[in-house]
């Protein structure tokens, strides 16, 4: 910006401040300045964001924050599949395991196992050996830990423990020492 100059208008003796440049008015607007809202790096950066959301609901994708709402979108029935760990007792006797009483660690377990079938041999293994400690911490006669995809019914109160299965597929058993 120039100086301001002395001039006389209408009379009045009056100083003229040049006006800014273009470039100086999209800085005051980013500044904030005139208390008129955000400033375009705000907008820009909302506007930006609301678009990635909106794409993210477009093409599916399920990366916090962005989601295809797919969780909302499903539609559910009173049976499911799902899957179930089960206690092998040295005597045969099978009993269900109650990931809800395990330690945190373990509280997703049910998640990671839809796609516990694709997995290799080597990693059911491992996978079935690490819910050992949870199996004897529930049951003390445990020789064996099972897991099953199993088909039951949506439980009408999620506290209570669930129905009983209507069908049960073993997908993997392991021993343990």
């Amino acid at each position: 910006m120039g100086r301001p100059r002395p001039a006389t208008v209408g009379g009045i003796e009056t100083e003229l401040v040049p006006a800014p440049d273009r470039a100086s008015a999209e800085d005051a607007d980013d500044a904030e300045s005139d208390g008129r809202g955000p400033g375009r790096g705000i907008r820009r950066f909302v506007g930006g964001f609301l678009g990635l959301f909106l794409l993210g609901g477009l093409i599916g994708v399920e990366a916090w924050p962005l989601t295809g709402w797919k969780m909302y979108a499903r539609l559910r029935h009173g049976d499911f599949w799902g899957w179930q760990v089960r206690a092998v007792g040295t005597d045969g006797s099978e009993r269900s395991v109650d990931l809800r009483h395990a330690p945190a660690a373990y509280h997703g377990v049910t998640h990671f196992l839809s796609d516990f079938e694709g997995l290799p041999a080597t990693e059911r293994q491992s996978v079935c050996l690490a819910l050992g400690p949870v199996a004897r911490a529930q049951h003390q006669t445990v020789a064996a830990v099972a897991i099953d995809h199993v088909l039951g019914r949506i439980p009408v109160d999620p506290g209570g423990p669930p129905s009983p299965s209507t069908r049960r597929v073993r997908v993997h058993q392991c021993e343990l020492e």
